[in-house]
């Protein structure tokens, strides 16, 4: 599976890494998700996100014609995301 995880924060970078164990081809950037940054999601299957990535109708649409087929979000809130249009 191919995923880009958005926000990540340099103490998060190892252990993300060690959990994958090289079987999915993850991305890992500090870059938040937004309209700039959004084409580096191009051929991912999965966004990984954090509380920092706001989720609103056009993101998510962005984010679908970009082939993006789940979300998953490191958050203990999903206040940052339009669940009605997810």
């Amino acid at each position: 599976m191919k995923a880009i995880a958005y926000s990540i924060k340099p103490q998060e970078k190892e252990s993300l890494a060690l959990a994958n164990g090289k079987k999915h081809d993850l991305t890992l950037i500090s870059n938040e998700l937004n309209v700039r940054t959004v084409s580096f999601a191009q051929g991912k299957e999965v966004v990984i996100i954090s509380t920092y990535d706001l989720l609103d109708r056009g993101m998510l649409w962005e984010l679908k014609q970009l082939g993006v087929k789940k979300i998953i979000t490191r958050s203990k809130t999903t206040t940052h995301i339009d669940l009605n249009e997810a």
